[in-house]
């Protein structure tokens, strides 16, 4: 059981709180529901001596994002990490977590255990899990440039280069080829998974002429697929669009393609084959590229779905097979909304989501940045945490972005750190207020004179955050952080608070 959250701060004492009690009846309230209301508390960061919450992590707070740094070993997993997860596991929420270190997985195991929901637990591992997730995003609905816009996603990710996407030449180029290339697999009537995608990289002619050759007409997959669309069209399986399609289809392969510039169709080659070929060998073929045994319908039946392909042992192919799924996971919260209004079910009565996402730099995106500007209407909670800012600038690769995401996290907790930049911006962040500073001096005599003067200081000052408290025996396993909830006002009278947090 997750102990109790406590607080020690300076603040109007009519209202003083006592012992929190952050999970216990609160979360187990929710879970007892058939509706989840945004107003049910999760978290009681602390209550009053009469027994009623004071300050509280609501469902709908939630749904507006929960950013936790600390250093390692600040006990930022071990204490806010495991509230937040235990709280929405007690409280009925399907849960999507990322993994990094080996150990992650039997970490969550042991939090859903603790919370009675072992049963609900979905273990995802190179050895077990199907999901082909192109397939089940056209099975969904997404047309073809949907399905480039995920992968162009997953093309960002595996480079990391930080590129402008909005005119950068490159760009453009490359979801050109995947549009293409979806467009044939489907014309021809073939299966879309990665590994087939692997056959554009591999198999496109290299110049008109050696596109018009007997040899790569008679011997390239490519030529193949491409007869075989022209035969569907013959035999009047494709619509008229869709023989206007092939005719786009032909020319490009055949025309277009082999005539663009060496540099632009190498690099256009250099990040599909760094995108495409992780999923077209070993386990990531068996797991994306068959069928789909497991799908996010799953989190909408309550399960908890912990993506066991950590980053320490997998490296770029766990964290791309990671990737893929938070990323249909989003496009999934946000379509089932809609169906659920279609069948006349009001929000509150749609299971609420959470994204767990512990050392998060590894699994963000761009799309991040979009997707948590409508979390709240998507019911989807983003718990993402991380040892300090520049590791999400670096995977972002624009401060920009970055910020606009941190913005978009409301509630912000802070361990001990002793990064600069990070306890700068986490002090940024908190706000200035008028601080009282008091003066005094002597003139060498016995006469003493004493003065006070008020200036905007910060309310939590950078160097406050080197001295919090990191949990261990030393420390009688309590970890302190600073709670930071925009437009919130705390019982202490204050927008933040600093709250003691017991590892056991």
């Amino acid at each position: 059981m997750l102990g109790t959250f406590k607080r020690w701060l300076s603040g109007p004492t009519a209202t003083q709180p006592t012992d929190a009690d952050p999970l216990g009846q609160l979360a187990g309230a929710a879970s007892r529901q058939r509706e989840w209301r945004t107003e049910t508390p999760l978290v009681a960061w602390t209550r009053y001596r009469n027994g009623q919450p004071a300050d509280t992590f609501s469902i709908g707070n939630s749904f507006e994002g929960l950013f936790v740094s600390g250093r390692s070993g600040s006990g930022k997993t071990s204490t806010t990490g495991r509230m937040a997860f235990s709280a929405a596991a007690k409280a009925g929420y399907g849960i999507l977590c990322t993994t990094t270190k080996p150990t992650d997985a039997d970490e969550v195991r042991a939090w859903a255990t603790q919370m009675g929901r072992a049963a609900d637990l979905v273990l995802v591992t190179p050895e077990r899990g199907e999901f082909n997730f192109l397939s089940y995003q056209a099975t969904q609905g997404s047309d073809t440039r949907q399905l480039v816009e995920l992968l162009m996603t997953l093309a960002q990710a595996a480079s990391r280069n930080g590129r402008a996407e909005a005119d950068d030449i490159w760009a453009k180029a490359m979801r050109e080829w995947l549009l293409n290339a979806l467009d044939t697999l489907r014309l021809a009537g073939k299966p879309l998974t990665m590994e087939a995608l692997a056959i554009f990289a591999k198999h496109a002619p290299l110049s008109r002429s050696a596109a018009q050759g007997a040899e790569w007409q008679s011997r390239s997959p490519l030529a193949a697929l491409l007869r075989e669309a022209v035969a569907r069209a013959t035999r009047g399986e494709l619509t008229d669009s869709q023989e206007k399609d092939l005719e786009v289809c032909s020319h490009y392969w055949l025309e277009e393609l082999p005539s663009m510039a060496d540099r632009t169709r190498s690099s256009i080659e250099m990040t599909t084959n760094a995108t495409l070929a992780p999923f077209a060998r070993g386990w990531m073929r068996d797991r994306f590229c068959g069928g789909s045994e497991l799908t996010p319908d799953l989190l909408g039946d309550g399960k908890i779905v912990v993506l066991d392909y950590n980053v320490k042992e997998h490296q770029e192919s766990g964290q791309l097979a990671q990737l893929a799924w938070k990323l249909v996971v989003q496009r999934w919260a946000e379509r089932r909304m809609k169906a659920a209004v279609q069948v006349g079910l009001q929000p509150e009565q749609v299971r609420p989501l959470m994204l767990f996402s512990d050392e998060c730099q590894f699994f963000l995106t761009r799309e991040d940045v979009q997707f948590q500007t409508t979390a709240r209407g998507s019911r989807t909670a983003a718990v993402y945490l991380t040892q300090n800012l520049p590791n999400v600038i670096k995977e972002l690769g624009d401060p920009h972005q970055a910020h606009s995401l941190l913005g978009n996290l409301a509630t912000k907790i802070f361990h001990c750190n002793d990064e600069k930049s990070t306890n700068e911006w986490a002090a940024q962040t908190i706000g200035q207020s008028l601080q009282q500073r008091r003066s005094f001096s002597s003139s060498g005599t016995a006469q003493w004179s004493a003065g006070a003067s008020e200036q905007r200081d910060y309310d939590v000052p950078p160097n406050a955050f080197l001295s919090l408290r990191t949990g261990g025996h030393e420390n009688a396993l309590l970890c302190e952080a600073v709670v930071f909830r925009s437009g919130a006002r705390w019982s202490n009278g204050q927008h933040f608070l600093t709250a003691t947090l017991p590892q056991t």
